[in-house]
């Protein structure tokens, strides 16, 4: 973003987002504590339940389950967007079927926290890059119609969106 490499440590204890400069080197650290979100019991049968039913996986002849490793608690960062100057980090919250984002200033400081659809059709998101992005304060995402398999675009404008 504006010639800058963004990267989430997601190692770090809390949200670290680590800014590099055009030459690689490392010019800014921006630590943000955030509450840690365990990975529960619901999330790990829904996830495979979610692999056993991909065709490619149902073939193979050994479970799904196990394949997986489920760590104790997610990463701060589930996905990472930049916008006119600020940085919205989806996070693995979600209540009622949205996705927390934290807004942050290019310092780091939260401006506000937002809750905003999914976007995701996938429990577990394999696709590197994520169904939704962010454009001049309006958010659009991709949201499958199950009965159809029809994909349809929305989109929302963020200044309509009410901080939590």
């Amino acid at each position: 973003y504006e010639g800058n490499a963004y990267l989430c440590d997601c190692a770090a204890p809390g949200l670290r987002i680590l800014r590099f400069n055009e030459k690689g080197r490392r010019v800014q650290t921006i630590d943000v504590p955030v509450e840690k979100i365990e990975v529960g019991e619901d999330f790990k049968r829904d996830a495979l339940a979610w692999l056993k039913s991909l065709p490619h996986l149902r073939a193979l002849p050994i479970d799904p389950a196990k394949m997986v490793y489920f760590p104790d608690y997610f990463p701060a960062v589930r996905n990472i967007l930049f916008d006119n100057g600020r940085i919205f980090v989806q996070t693995f919250f979600q209540k009622n079927g949205f996705s927390k984002f934290l807004v942050l200033d290019l310092k780091g400081n939260i401006q506000k926290e937002i809750y905003l659809p999914c976007g995701n059709r996938d429990i577990i998101q394999l696709d590197p890059i994520p169904s939704f992005t962010i454009r001049d304060n309006v958010y659009y995402y991709l949201m499958e119609e199950v009965d159809s398999e029809d994909w349809e675009l929305h989109s929302m404008k963020l200044d309509k969106v009410p901080g939590q």
